[in-house]
């Protein structure tokens, strides 16, 4: 009985009941169009640049604006990205924006906007590319007793390219630091290069083989009072100076076993007729070492018009 009472409450007058609701659903939707709401948000600037030329510097910028209209409309502007986008002249040089409702693609005119801070100021230049080789940076010592002998990097250039000024500027491309501490044997690594990223610069090559090659430190060992021998020639000779000076260079455990008689100098006569002349001191050395100096490096040589006493 009870819910038959009910029942009678909600259908009586069911038609005029349910237009009332439809026009408070109205006037609902109404008030809230009409209601004026302020939104802070963050607004994205995309500068849009001609081929052939580059912005110094990030080429997106942000603002922090305020929106300011109807709930209806900031609804549907707070729910998607705020983009700006302004297309730069083609020009070399310092370009100023003020940054305004009219870059916003598809901007309702119901809506106000503040930007704060609405002034953006950008640098562009020419795009250039060069091919510059690559220099190896490391960091550290190897082992003690050991030497970085060679480094080969494969490639051994890269292509970069940014805005012309600041690739005018370069002279290499640097890899990042290669950590050689304690290094005593021979290695292979892959290392990225180095580069300025907030200079707009891109590389063909994001990383480089490097092969460290190493040895043993080596020392110089310097032998004086060497006679100088002359060698090749029928007729008597005579060098000035008598003695020379010779700089080897070799790991500490061959030079220790190096003797001064395993030197020679001598200058080559061969061909000569009776005169003065200046030849070029040519040495022989231990294997194993490498010629560092000879002192002096030329020498006079007399031929004279007898033949040698054999």
């Amino acid at each position: 009985m009870r819910q038959f009472k009910i029942l009678q409450l909600i259908f009586n007058n069911f038609a005029t009941k349910l237009l009332a609701l439809v026009i408070a659903c109205i006037l609902w939707y109404f008030v809230q169009g009409k209601e004026v709401l302020e939104v802070n948000r963050r607004l994205q600037v995309n500068f849009i640049i001609s081929k052939g030329y580059m912005i110094k510097g990030p080429d997106i910028r942000f603002k922090d604006v305020t929106i300011k209209g109807p709930r209806a409309l900031l609804d549907y502007y707070t729910s998607r990205p705020l983009e700006a986008n302004i297309k730069v002249p083609s020009d070399v040089g310092e370009h100023r924006f003020r940054i305004e409702k009219r870059f916003l693609e598809g901007w309702n005119s119901r809506l106000s906007l503040v930007v704060h801070d609405p002034y953006i100021k950008i640098l562009t230049d020419l795009k250039k590319s060069r091919t510059l080789p690559v220099k190896h940076i490391t960091q550290g010592l190897p082992a003690d007793g050991y030497t970085i002998e060679k480094v080969s990097i494969q490639p051994a250039t890269v292509t970069v390219s940014g805005p012309k000024e600041e690739i005018d500027k370069l002279s290499h491309i640097a890899t990042s630091a290669i950590n050689i501490v304690g290094l005593q044997e021979n290695r292979s690594t892959e290392v990225p290069l180095f580069v300025e990223r907030n200079k707009n610069l891109s590389l063909s090559k994001e990383k480089v083989s490097v092969f460290l090659q190493v040895g043993e430190t080596k020392i110089n060992k310097r032998f004086t009072g060497i006679p100088l021998e002359i060698e090749g020639g029928e007729l008597l000779a005579t060098p000035t100076p008598r003695f020379v000076t010779i700089v080897i260079q070799g790991t500490p455990a061959v030079l220790s076993f190096v003797e001064r008689g395993e030197l020679r100098a001598f200058l080559d006569a061969r061909s000569l007729i009776p005169g003065e002349y200046e030849r070029k001191v040519q040495v022989k050395i231990p294997s194993n070492t490498a010629l560092i100096e000879t002192h002096p490096e030329n020498a006079m040589v007399e031929i004279h018009s007898q033949p040698k006493v054999k």
